[in-house]
């Protein structure tokens, strides 16, 4: 059989089963901290998720952009009586993990332990959140390490494709901004750090989320005696507008000298997770460029060589979205590619999908959602996708008839609604 017929016939799939999706719970401390919980018993561990909403780097400070990022990694660096090596000692002696990140919306602090050793987890989270010293030493590794970091990202093409990107995409907004100022970074103080911690992590308007073997009856009790203790509200900032879509697309180039190959990023703003165009348009990404499957992999890769990889996808923020599609070709390559790239996406709008096609990208995506309600990890992380975006548990309690309904007549819709090459902003970097 050809290689390529034999490419695009996918496997004859299995009877679906019926999922089912452990519902969570909610109840609210005294200190206005929302808790969703979810007793989920089919291991002995917890996996705890505390979601601070003010705390993202959308609220860093203009000239110190990176500080709220470098607050939530240095969070576990020190506390007015352990230091980062005994604080991660604890942890794995718990038998689990501990550490704390921030996206372009919001922090997270995160934990996993063995469920006896709930109570000992929650009291070092606690510890975190009240007395977290960001000690001088730690900070002064974290700028090096930091700075070092930058200087490599830089020698990236990804990377350099992604920054140029997103500036094209959203110009001044916060979500304009990839990396950290070098400027800020060397002259940011511990001082700086603590004091947005203090300012932003805060338990009213915070979720807590717990997914494990988890105490059900004792559960509130227990939540009130180690973080009924954290108090406030996080300090008001003014939300940014939403980035609005530019409507004309535009070329970039970015040099990086003595490159043999080119990388391609191309994109558009697009709707959020709570649009209802959503789901039709997360199935027309995933036929255009999500995986070894999909149109782009098969013609620009497979039939053409233009590209060693090339995909496309969406990413949703909470005030927009993003479609972008991406490839590496070699140089001499490059403007082939991209034609190319531009013409399997006029498809989209041009024609409609066979059905068996989009019956495989479906089944495919039905398929992966499935998997991510198999673990305690998986399933915090979903919980916490819906608090994020603000949606009830409804959404993916229906999530999976909503994709079935999905035709070949709405994969076109918002094709032609969303993804229109005339509007794409377009970096190459080589």
């Amino acid at each position: 059989m050809d290689k390529m017929v034999y490419r695009q016939q996918p496997p004859p799939d299995d009877p679906a089963r019926d999922l089912t999706m452990p519902e969570p719970a909610t109840l609210t401390l005294s200190n206005g901290l929302k808790v969703i919980y979810v007793n989920h018993g089919k291991a002995p561990m917890a996996q705890i998720r505390l979601l601070l909403p003010k705390a993202g780097k959308r609220f860093d400070p203009v000239d110190r952009y990176g500080l709220a990022a470098a607050s939530a990694r240095l969070l576990t660096a020190g506390t007015e009586t352990k230091t980062s090596f005994q604080i991660e000692e604890e942890a794995d002696r718990y038998g689990g993990s501990i550490g704390a990140s921030a996206n372009s919306d919001y922090a997270s602090l995160y934990a996993s332990c063995l469920s006896q050793y709930l109570p000992n987890t929650l009291a070092l989270m606690t510890d975190l959140l009240l007395n977290a010293v960001y000690p001088e030493r730690e900070v002064d590794l974290d700028r090096v390490n930091t700075l070092q970091r930058l200087q490599i990202q830089r020698s990236q093409p990804a990377f350099l494709a992604q920054e140029r990107f997103a500036w094209e995409l959203f110009g001044a907004h916060p979500y304009g901004r990839i990396a950290p100022d070098p400027e800020a970074v060397k002259h940011w103080s511990s001082e700086e750090l603590q004091a947005f911690q203090a300012s932003y992590y805060r338990p009213k308007g915070a979720t807590l989320i717990l997914v494990g073997d988890l105490p059900a009856r004792q559960l509130s009790a227990l939540l009130e005696d180690y973080l009924g203790v954290w108090k406030g509200a996080p300090r008001k900032e003014a939300e940014p507008a939403a980035p609005a879509p530019r409507k004309k697309g535009t070329r970039q180039y970015v040099d990086r000298p003595n490159s043999v190959q080119s990388y391609i990023r191309m994109g558009v703003l697009c709707p959020t997770r709570l649009h209802r165009d959503y789901i039709a348009l997360k199935v027309a990404t995933t036929l255009l460029g999500g995986g070894a499957s999909s149109r782009l992999f098969l013609t620009v890769r497979e039939q053409s060589g233009y590209a060693y990889s090339v995909g496309c996808s969406t990413e949703s923020y909470q005030q927009t979205g993003v479609f972008s599609a991406d490839a590496q070709t070699a140089t001499v390559n490059t403007e082939d590619a991209i034609r190319q790239m531009v013409a399997e996406t006029r498809k989209m709008s041009q024609k409609l999908a066979p059905e068996e096609e989009l019956q495989a990208v479906k089944n495919y995506m039905l398929g992966r959602f499935a998997l991510s309600w198999i673990t305690q990890a998986g399933i915090a992380d979903m919980v916490a996708r819906l608090q994020v975006n603000k949606l009830s548990f409804d959404y993916w309690l229906n999530y999976p008839q909503k994709l079935r309904e999905v035709s070949t007549q709405s994969v076109q819709a918002v094709s032609q609604r969303y993804l229109n090459p005339s509007a794409f902003q377009t970096v190459v970097v080589g």
